[in-house]
This record gives structure tokens, sequence and C-alpha cells, in this order.
């Protein structure tokens, strides 16, 4: 590290190229299950595989990169108990979390009439899931995914990248967390989700946190967001609706911003706040580096070619 607080390591390389794996897994994996389905294969059955591989998918790329780098990572796992003064923080934040993809989704629905979806090509084929057991639906679909994809974004690369700053981080994972769903409509809800949580664990310094409120997100999500939009236009009114929405997310983030600061705060008199790398002095390596102009690349590719 010199003087201006710069960081040089080859994190920008393996991290992108390692998301770029993860890309490439997912489109190769659900292409080959959907091409190689079954019509006699029940819906149970491909909940099941659609588990048993995305749990390969994120995990064992987790896996093989934390023994390349010698079973250490460039800053320690986060997997702290949340303290009892972060509880307030984690209500709060999640709360945000369903306000602001609410707020989203409702301004998509008013404009077009539709909801912005990610494209999952390993569930893409999954077009009923009526019949199946409400528990391996929530199994399959919400805990499964929220374990996966914490481990690996919030988990993994937030923890790798906190050396060039922690809101570059933060921003970083939430845009890989954001490709990963394969679409450029949602991307802006997928990206805000990312940011919130990883904004989460960066406070709490808990990746467990994250899997709790991304798991309760998607749970909401499956059951109640198409028919909360619905009927809420419907009962209410378009822009009525939408002021109550973001006044909301508006009160939401105030607490959240307010409460972490005083966790910052109270971290800074205990002597538990470490001096941090400065994110604005390393934008150039996170952003500017090849491996991220790679990994952007691919996405592009794979929305283009799948």
């Amino acid at each position: 590290m010199n003087k201006k607080g710069k960081v040089f390591t080859l994190t920008p390389i393996f991290v992108p190229f390692l998301a770029a794996v993860l890309l490439l897994l997912l489109t190769v994996s659900g292409k080959l299950l959907v091409s190689s389905g079954d019509p006699e294969i029940t819906v149970t059955e491909k909940l099941l595989r659609f588990s048993v591989v995305q749990i390969i998918v994120y995990i064992l790329p987790c896996i093989v990169y934390y023994f390349f780098k010698g079973r250490k990572l460039n800053t320690p796992f986060m997997i702290s108990p949340v303290g009892r003064g972060n509880i307030l923080f984690v209500f709060v934040s999640a709360f945000m979390l369903l306000a602001g993809n609410l707020l989203i989704k409702y301004i998509y629905y008013i404009s077009s009439s539709f909801q912005p979806t990610g494209v999952d090509h390993i569930v893409s084929d999954l077009t009923s899931i009526s019949g199946v057991s409400p528990v391996l639906i929530i199994i399959a679909v919400a805990l499964v995914p929220a374990v996966c994809e914490e481990i690996f974004f919030r988990g993994l690369i937030l923890a790798e990248y906190k050396i060039y700053g922690t809101f570059n981080a933060v921003v970083f994972s939430a845009i890989c967390f954001a490709m990963i769903h394969f679409s450029v409509e949602a991307f802006p809800l997928y990206f805000f989700s990312g940011l919130v949580l990883g904004m989460t664990v960066a406070v709490t310094k808990s990746v467990f946190v994250s899997i709790a409120i991304h798991f309760i997100s998607n749970v909401l999500s499956i059951y109640l967001s198409d028919s909360f939009m619905r009927v809420s236009v419907q009962k209410s009114g378009k822009f009525f609706m939408l002021f109550i929405i973001a006044t909301l997310f508006i009160i939401s983030t105030v607490f959240v911003v307010a409460i972490a600061e005083r966790i910052f705060y109270r971290r800074a008199d205990n002597n538990e706040q470490r001096p941090k790398e400065r994110s604005i002095d390393n934008i150039a390596p996170v952003y500017l580096s090849p491996g991220f102009f790679g990994l952007v690349l691919v996405f592009v590719l794979i929305i283009i070619l799948f």
C-alpha cells in the first residue's frame, strides 16, 4: 500500500473471473437441465434438481477459490453473531429492502403494467409450481438461493473487496449480484437489493443477517408481490399507493442511516472500528480493471446469445 492508500493485489483479476465463471455455470446448467428434461419428471423433482445444482454451482467455486487462495481471504469471512445492539438495525434494514423493492416494482408496474423479473436459466422451464408442497417451494426457491447467493456475493466477494474500501466492496458485490439474474430490465431492482444486503453485512459483520433478509424477501416476492400490485392499484389508485410506498421507503432509509451512524460511533468509542481503506482512492483498480470489463463482456454476451 502506498501513501495514497491504494491497494495492489490480484483480486480485481481473480474475483471478476470467478463471477464470470458463475455466470457461465448458471447458464450452461440451466440449458442442460432444460434440454435433457423428461416430460415425466414432476415439478417436485425439478425443484429438487434445481436446489442441488444451485448448491453445486455456487458453493463449489467458493471452495475452490478459498483453497486456491491458501485458505485465507483478504479480510475475514463475516460470520459474527448479531449483537443485541444491531437487532434494530437488522429489522429496519429488512423493512427498507422490502419497501425499496416494492417501490421499484410498483414504478415498473404502473408505467408498463408488468413487474421486472430475473431470468434464472436453471428454473426457466418451471412455468407452474401448482400442486407442490409450499414447504418445498420455500426451501428450493427462497431458502437455497438466499443461502447460496449470500455466501458467494456477501460472504466471498464482499470480503475480498473490502481492502478497496467498504463502499467499493458493497457496490461491486451488488453489481455481480444483479448480473446473475440475467435481466437488463430488472437490473436496477436486483442492484438495489444487493446494495442493501451488502450494507447490512458491512454494518453487522454477519452474513447470517443478509441470508435471513434475503430469504424473507424471496418468500414475499413469491407469494405477495403480484397480488399486492393488482389489488393496491384497483383499490387505492396508482399514485396514492406510490406516495405511500415512497414515504415508507424514505422513512426507513433515514432510520437505517441514523442507526448505522450510531453503531459506528459506538464502535469508535470502544476502539472496535479499525481504519478502513478509502473507497475513492481505489475506484480505478476496482472498476477500470481488465477483470471487471471481462465480467461485463461475459454478461452482455450471455444476454445477447441466450
